[in-house]
């Protein structure tokens, strides 16, 4: 591995936290609902048991070859050339998917609260930023995501609490009214973000104590999905059907709180812990995307394609897309995300299983 620097089993699951909740809930709620209306809490939780599945599949591929990215031990298991396909669809899916978040990133924060601010600015400090936090490794990004998702949770826990006496938790009802199905749709919707659990290929690696792995990331998962499901409780005993229709259903909820009758739009302090969690989450999968580059090229460091691979996503995220609707469609609702979802997780699978079956094991 390319990278020397280590994190801890808690900094591993405080990263897979920040990944699966910063940007997604301001815009699942929406798509989950639009499937399965009242019962989209359901489906949170169906999707976190498939998360759960194969997440399983990628730490023990990963514990398999430790010291090792996907982009070290795929050659080793499906030989040089075919490892060297796999690497190239991992660099374009970190690509795709952070260019993704950070037009998600400008968009919000043009669209709301730095209305005459030029989205192109906002996105390249976000950009130039992350590029620094990169250089200097993934130690240094676990531990400033040790100060940003605590108030991240924190905020969450107190919108949860604040917002109570809003509610109208039967909304919720009825359970299953139109079957199951439903619910599996609006699983469905939730692929893209399971699929982002795929930076463990790059991460894994760097844990200083490999048997921990396993158990932070169910960790992460658990509070994650905890964290989501709570969110989308309240918004859908607050919006009731109307959450469907709503592009940013978690700011409209905060803007509904007000403290002791005279302290209202608080919105500010949930922008300010999305900031947050949303550059720690750009950082990551730009991290990813660096490291595995570089390791696709031979190169001893992957510093060198930091700044060459920030200029193309500031371009693309640019040209991706011309509105938020749009971008919500490519990142959620496009069948391609879904099948590009199965196929980012059933890679670590298959080969796994080939792993498995020629005998193949990294040195420990």
């Amino acid at each position: 591995m390319l990278e020397e620097g280590k994190i801890s089993g808690k900094q591993l699951q405080w990263l897979l936290i920040v990944v699966l909740i910063s940007t997604n809930i301001l815009f699942l709620p929406s798509i989950t609902a639009k499937y399965a209306a009242q019962d989209s809490w359901l489906s949170i939780i169906l999707a976190a048991v498939v998360g759960a599945i194969f997440i399983y599949f990628i730490v023990k591929l990963a514990l398999r070859f430790p010291n090792q990215t996907i982009a070290g031990y795929s050659s080793l298991i499906v030989g040089k050339f075919f490892g060297k396909v796999i690497t190239l669809f991992y660099i374009l899916v970190y690509l795709y998917v952070n260019i993704i978040i950070v037009r998600e990133f400008g968009e919000v924060l043009t669209s709301n609260f730095l209305i005459q601010t030029p989205m192109e600015l906002v996105i390249a400090l976000i950009i130039i930023i992350s590029a620094s936090a990169v250089r200097n490794g993934i130690e240094v990004i676990s531990r400033v995501n040790e100060l940003i998702l605590p108030t991240v949770i924190l905020f969450l826990i107190i919108m949860f609490i604040l917002i109570i006496p809003e509610v109208d938790y039967s909304n919720l009802k009825p359970v299953l009214a139109d079957g199951i199905f439903p619910v599996i749709k609006g699983t469905s919707s939730h692929m893209p973000i399971i699929g982002e659990m795929v930076v463990m290929l790059m991460i894994l690696p760097a844990i200083n104590c490999p048997k921990q792995a396993m158990g932070s990331v169910y960790k992460g998962l658990m509070i994650s999905t905890i964290l989501v499901l709570l969110t989308m409780i309240q918004i859908l005993a607050l919006f009731g059907t109307e959450t469907s229709q709503l592009t940013l259903p978690v700011l409209g909820l905060i803007r509904y709180i007000s403290l002791f009758g005279f302290i209202e739009r608080i919105d500010a302090l949930l922008v300010a812990s999305w900031v947050g969690g949303g550059f720690i989450k750009i950082t990551v999968f730009y991290y990813c995307m660096s490291v595995a580059t570089a390791e696709f090229f031979n190169l001893k460091s992957y510093k060198s394609v930091v700044l060459p691979l920030g200029v193309i996503m500031l371009s693309l995220s640019i040209m991706i897309a011309f509105n938020v609707r749009v971008l919500i469609n490519l990142a959620f609702e496009r069948s391609i995300s879904l099948y590009l979802a199965f196929l980012v997780l059933g890679i670590p699978i298959l080969l796994l299983l080939i792993a498995k079956i020629r005998g193949i094991r990294g040195e420990f």
